[in-house]
């Protein structure tokens, strides 16, 4: 099934689409596998004065001095295919992202990408007051329903005449069969 017919069976039965995704923190959760982890500044340094030399790594070394230096660890991942599936699989949600939020502007719906729990939490409280606010708004077209074939898609533009308020709707609407 194609994305547009989707769209127009989801229109067909006036369902608003509302999405929490959870694409953001997928890529968020690859980024942290795929870092490369590094500490140290690589300069060898001389351990504290009075110290065990033993505890510094060599008992043949006077006290306060160290053959430990601090040093730069990092890991390279290696795994080429694996670089290569992890890119596909980011490029794969952002595509994702671009269909849900198609569907959720087009049935009245909104989506959510939430980058931590806490948001997530949020987006499920705002979907739900959404849900709760709904309103059935009626209108006259300007072709009569008689004359629109059944299927036929139809578009609609909702506008508030008052300043600030904001509303978000379904685009059209499927002419249902006769």
């Amino acid at each position: 099934m194609t994305l547009a017919n989707a769209l127009k069976q989801l229109n067909s039965i006036q369902a608003s689409v509302h999405i929490l995704s959870y694409t953001v923190l997928e890529r968020q959760a690859l980024q942290t596998q795929t870092k490369v982890v590094s500490g140290g500044d690589g300069v060898q340094r001389d351990g504290n004065p009075g110290s065990n030399p033993v505890a510094n790594g060599d008992p043949g070394l006077p006290p306060g001095v160290t053959r430990t230096p601090t040093f730069k660890i990092g890991s390279i991942d290696t795994d080429i295919a694996m670089r290569r599936k992890r890119k596909e699989y980011e490029r794969a949600t952002r595509d994702s992202e671009k269909e849900l939020s198609a569907i959720a502007d087009e049935s009245g719906g909104r989506i959510f990408l939430p980058t931590n729990s806490g948001e997530l939490r949020t987006a499920a409280s705002t979907v739900a007051q959404d849900i709760g606010s709904q309103y059935v708004v009626t209108y006259r077209p300007t072709r009569p329903l008689s004359q629109a074939s059944p299927g036929e898609y139809r578009k609609v533009e909702v506008a508030s005449r008052r300043v600030g308020l904001y509303l978000r709707s379904r685009r059209g609407y499927v002419v249902p069969g006769q």
